[in-house]
């Protein structure tokens, strides 16, 4: 795991000299270390949508990428129980409705696209089946989208399973429960 880049981890120094958040070479060691010292203090900041982030020139890999690019990551995270912490809008990917709308459009309505469009994403990523221990946290999401969002979730699950399994790594409802039983 060393060397292991992390180029879609976003550089940060808390306010606290005792928070840290990791960057681009984080080791398995240096996140081992954090989760014995700082548990409750740390995380690994990632963009919302990496995919649209540039890193020398290219593309980032998304959450989905078929070479499953961002596993060793989530293993580490699960491994240490760090969350992966993200902030809707990191990625400068802001929804419009049209290019002459005014820009307050796009500032309420990404409050609620974003946040669902990454949270679906995250679902049907297959990356919360394979690493059920990964915690994520999503910063300025407010929290009413929640349940229609995986109400919905729920029930295109169900009605497309057949052709959709391989998507389909963990119902939305169980995702849920994971994270009450934690709290």
């Amino acid at each position: 795991m060393t060397g292991y880049s992390t180029s879609g981890v976003r550089p940060r120094r808390a306010a606290s000299s005792r928070q840290r958040s990791f960057h681009s070479g984080v080791s398995r060691s240096q996140l081992q270390k954090s989760s014995d010292a700082q548990h409750a203090q740390s995380g690994v900041i990632f963009s919302e949508n990496p995919s649209k982030l540039r890193y020398k020139g290219k593309h980032l890999p998304s959450i989905h990428a078929a070479d499953r690019h961002w596993d060793p990551l989530w293993s580490v995270l699960q491994e240490t129980e760090l969350p992966l912490l993200m902030h809707y809008g990191s990625s400068s990917n802001m929804a419009q409705t049209s290019e002459d709308a005014p820009h307050l459009v796009s500032l309420a309505s990404n409050s609620f696209v974003l946040p669902i469009s990454t949270t679906l994403d995250w679902i049907y990523s297959g990356n919360l089946g394979r690493f059920r221990g990964l915690k994520i946290c999503m910063s300025e999401s407010q929290i009413g989208w929640v349940a229609p969002t995986l109400e919905r979730a729920e029930y295109v699950s169900k009605i497309q399973t057949d052709w959709n399994r391989k998507y389909i790594t963990v119902a939305p409802w169980q995702i849920t429960r994971r994270a009450e039983a934690r709290s």
